[in-house]
């Protein structure tokens, strides 16, 4: 038996996955409704392992506190991605990276959409959605193994 026939795919398992990481960019008007200015739908077209998502909202002038942004998917089982409040009137960023070791999985047919639901009306605002993703399903061996191997993730400081 060939060692290096054993070998190969020991080591090919026991290597990290792919990061990978996917922009979208939007814009809209205030309404004091639910809006959705982002919806992508079978961006990839594989399963995914979601292990962080940002989003980042910029209104033109002030919205009040209650003001807020989400970023989602509607594939069985899943939730929300990143959640934020405009608590001082003004743009933020927000944050959710998923817990160490553990990440949120979309199917297929996987879609991400982001909902902004801000007043008073009339108000424009720029909103960015990123998402850092594994293509599949990861088998981690032990709780942390994500963080460790993608300790390079950008922090959500303002």
């Amino acid at each position: 038996m060939n060692l290096a026939a054993v070998a190969l795919p020991l080591l090919l398992a026991a290597a990290p996955a792919t990061l990978y990481e996917r922009h979208w960019h939007g814009d809209g008007v205030c309404s004091g409704q639910d809006q959705v200015p982002l919806f992508n739908q079978n961006w990839e077209r594989a399963p995914l392992s979601i292990v962080r998502a940002e989003i980042v909202f910029q209104p033109d002038g002030t919205v009040g506190a209650n003001s807020y942004v989400y970023a989602g998917d509607s594939t069985p089982g899943s939730d929300i991605m990143a959640y934020g409040l405009a608590e001082h009137g003004t743009g933020f960023i927000a944050a959710s990276p998923m817990p160490p070791g553990t990440a949120m999985p979309l199917g297929v047919a996987n879609h991400v959409d982001l909902h902004v639901g801000c007043y008073p009306a009339g108000v424009h605002y720029q909103v960015l959605e990123i998402v850092w993703y594994l293509k599949g399903r990861p088998e981690w061996n032990s709780p942390g193994s994500l963080s460790e191997s993608y300790s390079g993730l950008p922090s959500a400081s303002p």
